[in-house]
C-alpha cells in the first residue's frame, strides 16, 4: 500500500521515533497510533465504538480495540488522516486523543528497522533541494532524473526519519511536490540508516 499525497495538503502528523512498538502483527504496517478518549476511566468500550465508528474507512490500516484504547496499525502516514478525521467527526474532538504515530521495529538480534521506498516528483529546480534533503536523512541509493519541467527522486529511506515527511515536502517546495511512501522491507540498524544519534527503543511495549 502505498501513500501517495500531494503537499497542498500541509499538515504533517506528529510522531516519535523515540515512542517505539515492536512488530508482532501486521509487519507489512510499520506505524502504530494509539486513540483514547480521556473522558472516559476505561479505554475498551471507546476502542470497541470507535472500531465500528470506523466502519470501512481503514485502507492501509488495521484497528484493535484494547485495554488502551484503539491501536491503529498504518502502512504509511497517510493512511492515518482519513480515519483521524472520521473519529474527531464522529466523537468530537473533546473525546479523541492521539499518541503516536510510533515506528514500529522487529524484535531480536540485531533489531530491524522499517526501510521505506519513497518516490518524489516536483518541479525541476527543487530537484537537487529534495535530494540532499534525503541523504541528511539517512537514504541511500537516491537517484534522480531530471526532465524540462519535472524532477523524479527516488530512494530508500528508514521510516524513523520520514516521520512527517509530507508536510516538510510542502515547505520545502512551496506546496508543488508528491510524495509517494511504501515499505520496502526491516533491516538492521546499520543497514536502515540509523545511528547512535537516534533515540533509543526503550523497553518492549506492547
Amino acid at each position: 500500500m502505498r501513500e501517495s499525497r500531494q503537499s497542498p495538503d500541509p499538515r504533517p502528523l506528529r510522531g516519535s521515533a523515540a515512542a517505539v512498538s515492536p512488530v508482532f502483527a501486521h509487519p507489512d504496517h510499520p506505524l502504530a497510533l494509539y486513540v483514547w478518549d480521556p473522558t472516559e476511566v476505561g479505554q475498551v468500550s471507546f476502542g470497541l465504538r470507535a472500531a465500528v465508528a470506523l466502519g470501512d474507512r481503514q485502507a492501509g490500516v488495521v484497528s484493535q480495540a484494547n485495554v488502551s484504547g484503539l491501536c491503529m496499525f498504518a502502512c504509511n502516514e497517510a493512511a492515518l488522516v482519513e480515519p483521524i478525521d472520521a473519529l474527531l467527526a464522529h466523537f468530537g474532538p473533546e473525546h479523541v486523543r492521539l499518541t503516536g504515530p510510533h515506528v514500529r521495529f522487529w524484535p531480536g538480534k540485531p533489531m530491524r528497522w522499517p526501510v521505506m521506498t519513497v518516490v518524489i516528483r516536483v518541479p525541476e529546480h527543487y530537484g537537487a533541494r529534495v535530494r540532499s534533503d534525503l541523504v541528511d536523512r539517512g537514504a541511500r541509493c537516491v537517484e534522480a532524473e531530471h526532465g524540462s519541467r519535472t524532477a523524479l527522486v527516488r530512494a530508500e529511506a528508514p521510516q524513523t526519519r520520514l516521520l512527517g515527511y509530507a508536510g516538510w515536502l510542502h515547505v520545502l517546495t512551496g506546496g508543488r511536490g508528491e510524495v509517494e511512501i511504501e515499505l520496502r522491507g526491516y533491516d538492521s540498524a546499520e543497514a536502515s540508516g540509523r545511528s547512535d544519534r537516534d533515540p533509543d527503543p526503550g523497553p518492549r511495549a506492547a
